[in-house]
């Protein structure tokens, strides 16, 4: 990898308020199509600025702890839930992931795979240690803020069809989005009809991790298939 000019940087306004950050121009663009692109169209003059006035600045801040540091924890969950009441941990827990929620969008749009592939590990990873998949407001976020092919979509229909049970009730059928009820019955349909009878209880036991952290990432020539 090429060394990066930290000399070389520019502003970026986020929201409507146009709070400023400062990012390095090496690091963001070896990231971020998007960037590389806004970059390449302008800046003949002296100041660098690109706008993002549709998102959020503490959205952007987290993104960019992503970018800079690969960091996905944006919020402590290592203290044991009974220190501080099983309610208070699913609160917190419920914030972090719809924190990942948020910085996942934003990274889609900004074009960066490899920060979307992070926070996928990182919600499958809160899947099996915490026993917490997205509830069904950040359900409707992805529904609402995503294509129809995300790769986040199949990621939370993976954790209906395999994973929600007594213990990890987070979707509310009722408030779910008709799309993702959908896809939900297909995938269900495609694994019943793809696999013998005897087989299809392991079939549905198996944890989202198990299926490979690669299937709901995104790849392309700089962006290898996992091993």
């Amino acid at each position: 990898m090429a060394d990066i000019d930290f000399t070389r940087a520019f502003r970026v306004l986020v929201g409507p308020e146009k709070q400023a950050f400062t990012v390095h121009h090496d690091i963001i663009n070896r990231r971020s199509a998007f960037f590389r692109a806004a970059s390449s169209e302008r800046w003949t003059s002296v100041e660098k600025v690109i706008e993002l006035p549709d998102d959020k600045s503490q959205v952007f801040a987290r993104y960019l702890q992503c970018l800079y540091n690969n960091k996905t924890w944006f919020d402590d969950l290592s203290q044991p839930r009974g220190m501080t009441g099983e309610g208070d941990f699913d609160l917190r827990a419920n914030r972090t992931i719809l924190r990942l929620v948020h910085a996942y969008i934003l990274a889609d749009k900004l074009q960066d795979l490899k920060s979307c592939n992070l926070i996928i590990d990182r919600l499958i990873h809160d899947s099996d240690e915490l026993q917490r998949i997205p509830n069904n407001y950040a359900l409707n976020l992805i529904y609402n803020q995503t294509p129809k092919a995300s790769p986040l979509r199949k990621l939370v229909v993976d954790f209906l069809v395999y994973e929600a049970n007594a213990e990890n009730d987070s979707y509310n059928m009722e408030d779910a989005p008709i799309e993702f009820l959908q896809e939900v019955i297909r995938e269900d349909a495609r694994l019943k009809n793809e696999n013998a009878r005897e087989r299809v209880e392991d079939v549905f036991a198996q944890k989202v991790s198990e299926l490979g952290k690669c299937r709901a990432h995104q790849h392309d020539a700089s962006h290898a298939v996992c091993e």
